[in-house]
Protein backbone atom coordinates (compact mmCIF):
# COMPACT_ATOMS: atom_id res chain seq x y z
CA UNK A 1 0.00 0.00 0.00
CA UNK A 2 2.78 2.61 0.68
CA UNK A 3 3.81 2.22 -3.20
CA UNK A 4 -0.28 3.20 -3.97
CA UNK A 5 0.18 6.01 -1.81
CA UNK A 6 3.34 7.44 -3.00
CA UNK A 7 1.45 7.29 -6.38
CA UNK A 8 -1.30 9.24 -5.28
CA UNK A 9 1.08 11.63 -4.54
CA UNK A 10 2.30 11.85 -7.81
CA UNK A 11 -0.88 12.01 -9.36
CA UNK A 12 -2.78 13.70 -6.84
CA UNK A 13 -6.63 14.00 -6.67
CA UNK A 14 -7.63 16.85 -7.76
CA UNK A 15 -11.07 16.62 -9.50
CA UNK A 16 -14.58 14.18 -8.51
CA UNK A 17 -13.15 12.17 -11.60
CA UNK A 18 -10.05 11.08 -9.68
CA UNK A 19 -11.74 9.15 -6.90
CA UNK A 20 -13.76 7.39 -9.81
CA UNK A 21 -10.57 6.42 -11.44
CA UNK A 22 -9.34 5.08 -7.99
CA UNK A 23 -12.28 2.99 -7.50
CA UNK A 24 -11.88 1.77 -10.55
CA UNK A 25 -8.24 0.61 -10.24
CA UNK A 26 -8.84 -1.14 -6.69
CA UNK A 27 -11.60 -2.97 -8.26
CA UNK A 28 -9.59 -4.23 -11.69
CA UNK A 29 -6.76 -5.44 -9.09
CA UNK A 30 -9.01 -7.04 -6.91
CA UNK A 31 -10.96 -8.59 -9.54
CA UNK A 32 -7.37 -9.36 -11.44
CA UNK A 33 -5.98 -11.17 -7.85
CA UNK A 34 -9.52 -13.39 -7.71
CA UNK A 35 -9.25 -14.15 -10.86
CA UNK A 36 -5.72 -14.86 -10.48
CA UNK A 37 -6.10 -17.11 -7.21
CA UNK A 38 -8.33 -19.19 -8.70
CA UNK A 39 -6.22 -19.91 -11.52
CA UNK A 40 -3.49 -20.73 -9.06
CA UNK A 41 -5.71 -23.19 -7.22
CA UNK A 42 -5.99 -24.99 -10.73
CA UNK A 43 -2.08 -25.18 -11.36
CA UNK A 44 -1.55 -22.25 -13.73
CA UNK A 45 1.66 -20.94 -12.48
CA UNK A 46 0.38 -17.13 -11.76
CA UNK A 47 1.22 -14.37 -8.91
CA UNK A 48 -1.51 -13.18 -7.83
CA UNK A 49 -0.63 -10.75 -5.57
CA UNK A 50 1.60 -9.22 -7.99
CA UNK A 51 -1.39 -9.06 -10.69
CA UNK A 52 -3.51 -7.71 -7.87
CA UNK A 53 -1.37 -4.87 -7.53
CA UNK A 54 -0.70 -4.13 -11.13
CA UNK A 55 -4.02 -3.82 -11.28
CA UNK A 56 -4.65 -1.44 -8.31
CA UNK A 57 -1.91 0.94 -10.38
CA UNK A 58 -2.71 0.57 -13.48
CA UNK A 59 -4.42 3.83 -14.57
CA UNK A 60 -3.71 6.24 -11.83
CA UNK A 61 -1.40 8.27 -14.30
CA UNK A 62 -5.11 9.62 -15.29
CA UNK A 63 -5.76 11.17 -12.31
CA UNK A 64 -5.22 15.19 -11.94
CA UNK A 65 -5.71 15.23 -15.42
CA UNK A 66 -2.94 13.76 -16.28
CA UNK A 67 -2.19 11.61 -19.43
CA UNK A 68 -5.44 10.28 -21.09
CA UNK A 69 -5.94 7.18 -23.33
CA UNK A 70 -2.98 6.07 -24.31
CA UNK A 71 -0.51 8.01 -23.21
CA UNK A 72 -1.74 7.07 -19.57
CA UNK A 73 -0.01 3.50 -20.47
CA UNK A 74 3.49 5.22 -20.73
CA UNK A 75 3.41 7.62 -18.41
CA UNK A 76 2.71 4.65 -15.01
CA UNK A 77 4.76 2.23 -16.55
CA UNK A 78 7.59 4.71 -16.24
CA UNK A 79 6.41 5.75 -12.55
CA UNK A 80 6.22 2.11 -12.19
CA UNK A 81 9.62 0.84 -12.66
CA UNK A 82 11.13 3.19 -10.22
CA UNK A 83 8.54 2.73 -7.47
CA UNK A 84 6.85 -0.93 -7.74
CA UNK A 85 9.38 -2.33 -10.05
CA UNK A 86 9.69 -3.91 -13.16
CA UNK A 87 7.76 -6.89 -12.97
CA UNK A 88 4.76 -4.92 -11.80
CA UNK A 89 5.80 -2.05 -14.66
CA UNK A 90 5.95 -5.25 -17.41
CA UNK A 91 2.27 -6.46 -16.50
CA UNK A 92 1.12 -2.75 -16.36
CA UNK A 93 2.38 -1.31 -19.59
CA UNK A 94 0.36 -4.37 -21.26
CA UNK A 95 -3.23 -3.65 -19.96
CA UNK A 96 -4.52 -2.00 -22.89
CA UNK A 97 -2.55 -2.24 -25.72
CA UNK A 98 -5.45 -2.00 -28.22
CA UNK A 99 -4.76 2.20 -28.08
CA UNK A 100 -1.78 1.38 -29.89
CA UNK A 101 -0.73 0.37 -33.42
CA UNK A 102 0.65 -2.94 -33.43
CA UNK A 103 4.01 -2.07 -34.69
CA UNK A 104 4.33 0.54 -31.05
CA UNK A 105 2.82 -2.21 -28.97
CA UNK A 106 5.21 -4.87 -30.10
CA UNK A 107 8.12 -1.94 -29.99
CA UNK A 108 7.01 -1.46 -25.71
CA UNK A 109 6.81 -5.16 -25.48
CA UNK A 110 3.00 -5.59 -25.17
CA UNK A 111 2.66 -8.80 -26.02
CA UNK A 112 -0.24 -10.49 -23.62
CA UNK A 113 2.56 -13.19 -23.26
CA UNK A 114 2.53 -14.13 -19.47
CA UNK A 115 -0.29 -15.18 -17.31
CA UNK A 116 -0.36 -11.86 -15.50
CA UNK A 117 -0.74 -9.80 -18.16
CA UNK A 118 -3.74 -11.81 -19.72
CA UNK A 119 -5.43 -11.79 -16.52
CA UNK A 120 -4.98 -7.48 -15.96
CA UNK A 121 -6.09 -7.43 -19.19
CA UNK A 122 -9.04 -9.34 -19.26
CA UNK A 123 -9.93 -7.91 -15.39
CA UNK A 124 -9.45 -4.46 -17.02
CA UNK A 125 -11.99 -5.55 -19.66
CA UNK A 126 -14.66 -6.24 -17.02
CA UNK A 127 -14.61 -3.20 -14.92
CA UNK A 128 -15.60 0.28 -16.24
CA UNK A 129 -16.91 2.28 -12.76
CA UNK A 130 -18.82 -1.13 -11.92
CA UNK A 131 -18.28 -4.65 -13.12
CA UNK A 132 -19.86 -5.23 -16.34
CA UNK A 133 -20.63 -8.13 -18.48
CA UNK A 134 -17.87 -8.86 -21.00
CA UNK A 135 -19.99 -7.69 -23.99
CA UNK A 136 -21.58 -4.71 -21.97
CA UNK A 137 -17.80 -3.65 -21.30
CA UNK A 138 -16.39 -4.33 -24.50
CA UNK A 139 -18.86 -2.49 -26.46
CA UNK A 140 -18.34 0.21 -24.15
CA UNK A 141 -14.90 0.59 -24.94
CA UNK A 142 -15.27 0.40 -28.70
CA UNK A 143 -18.39 2.91 -28.40
CA UNK A 144 -15.71 5.08 -26.77
CA UNK A 145 -12.82 4.53 -28.95
CA UNK A 146 -14.71 5.43 -31.90
CA UNK A 147 -16.59 8.52 -30.50
CA UNK A 148 -12.93 9.84 -30.16
CA UNK A 149 -11.29 8.22 -33.29
CA UNK A 150 -8.85 6.68 -30.80
CA UNK A 151 -8.57 2.65 -32.77
CA UNK A 152 -5.35 2.43 -34.51
CA UNK A 153 -6.15 0.52 -37.96
CA UNK A 154 -7.14 -2.88 -37.09
CA UNK A 155 -7.26 -2.50 -33.10
CA UNK A 156 -11.04 -2.82 -32.82
CA UNK A 157 -10.78 -6.42 -34.34
CA UNK A 158 -7.82 -7.32 -32.47
CA UNK A 159 -9.82 -6.52 -29.25
CA UNK A 160 -12.22 -8.58 -29.59
CA UNK A 161 -10.35 -11.55 -30.86
CA UNK A 162 -7.82 -11.16 -28.05
CA UNK A 163 -10.41 -11.22 -25.57
CA UNK A 164 -12.23 -14.13 -27.12
CA UNK A 165 -9.37 -16.05 -27.55
CA UNK A 166 -7.88 -15.17 -23.89
CA UNK A 167 -11.14 -16.36 -22.22
CA UNK A 168 -11.40 -19.38 -24.54
CA UNK A 169 -7.33 -20.45 -23.49
CA UNK A 170 -8.38 -20.76 -20.00
CA UNK A 171 -11.53 -22.32 -20.50
CA UNK A 172 -9.57 -24.94 -22.40
CA UNK A 173 -6.95 -25.03 -19.87
CA UNK A 174 -9.19 -25.45 -16.75
CA UNK A 175 -12.42 -25.96 -17.95
CA UNK A 176 -15.77 -23.65 -17.60
CA UNK A 177 -14.55 -20.25 -15.94
CA UNK A 178 -17.49 -19.53 -13.51
CA UNK A 179 -15.52 -16.97 -11.80
CA UNK A 180 -15.52 -15.13 -14.75
CA UNK A 181 -19.05 -14.11 -13.89
CA UNK A 182 -17.79 -12.59 -11.18
CA UNK A 183 -20.80 -9.86 -9.31
CA UNK A 184 -19.23 -6.66 -6.84
CA UNK A 185 -20.51 -8.43 -3.99
CA UNK A 186 -18.35 -11.51 -5.03
CA UNK A 187 -14.96 -9.11 -4.29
Amino acid sequence: MDKIEELLNVFSFRRPKDLGILKHCLLVGAMAEEMASHLALRGITINPETVGEAGRYHDLAKMNNGPQEKEHVLSIYWHLLTTAGKDIAEIVICHEPYSFSEETAKIYGMELDTWEKKILFLADLRVSDRIMSWNERIRSIIAKYRTNNLFPPGREEWLKATANETIGEIREIIGPWDFLEFTPYAL
